[in-house]
């Protein structure tokens, strides 16, 4: 009788131990799986975060060359932006980036001329204005007065410098230049500054811009005024692209505003 549960309890013992094994086995197996699922999700998500960042590079490239070629008077050149970005990239980028094509699908109007009184812009959405200030032709005391929107610029030549007053309100160190470019638009300015030179006075949204030349003894220049009207220029652009990594294979069609988010 003794044996007999002895037997027994042994048997229960040994199938004690038999189940603990399976179940062992099964976790491992069970925590096995789900580590492979989140090393190939976290790879996915990995491809996915850099796919978004191409678009981003894709898109800020395409403005910048563009707004090059309007100003150029050139279409919109894939091969040229094709060899501009794989410039830029890093070599050690997880995946493979083809431009197909980028073409201009909304037009925009170029306009340039010489500095004189009068409007420039009137009530119009303007993408790009810069003008150019000619100061081997100008004598010190010229001046070149703006009113953009509710906004003036006065800047004067003093033979050293262009001193700037009014809504801006700084200098331009004009030594061994012949010419000085400001973009009223991106507020780039083509010499040193000091002083708050924040030239960037219009919104390429705002539909509704006037620029107007009010000095009355001008500095010798010229402008260069991008709008959305009907044209040779290119407003919106139209891209098409691939990419190819190891976890994410994506072709896409987007449209840039040429002249939208500026940062």
């Amino acid at each position: 009788m003794v044996s007999e549960t002895r037997d027994r309890g042994q048997l229960i013992l040994v199938a004690a131990i038999s189940i603990a094994f399976i179940i062992l086995g099964l976790v491992v197996v069970f925590n096995g799986v789900l580590y492979t699922e989140t090393v190939s999700s976290s790879g996915t998500s990995g491809s996915v975060t850099d796919a978004e960042t191409v678009e981003y590079e894709i898109e800020q490239g395409v403005r910048g060359l563009v707004q090059q070629q309007n100003l150029a008077g050139d279409p919109p050149d894939s091969d040229e932006f094709e060899s501009t970005y794989r410039s830029s990239i890093n070599d050690e980028k997880p995946a493979i980036v083809a431009i197909e094509r980028v073409d201009g699908v909304q037009e925009a109007a170029f306009e340039s001329g010489s500095i004189s009184p009068g409007d420039v812009a009137n009530s119009e959405q303007v993408g790009q204005f810069r003008v150019k200030m000619n100061l081997d032709n100008s004598d010190p005391g010229d001046r070149l007065g703006l009113e953009i929107d509710s906004d003036t610029v006065d800047i004067e030549y003093t033979g050293t410098e262009l001193a700037v007053t009014g809504d801006v309100s700084c200098t331009i160190d004009t030594s061994g230049q012949d010419d000085v470019w400001v973009d009223f638009t991106s507020g780039a300015v083509g010499a040193k500054t000091q002083g708050s030179c924040e030239f960037d006075l219009i919104d390429s949204t705002d539909t509704t811009t006037t620029i107007t030349v009010t000095s009355s003894t001008d500095i010798d220049g010229e402008y260069e005024l991008i709008t959305k009207n009907s044209g040779s220029r290119t407003w919106t652009a139209e891209v098409e692209y691939t990419y190819d990594s190891a976890d994410v294979s994506i072709e896409r069609t987007i449209e840039v505003d040429v002249y939208g988010d500026r940062t």
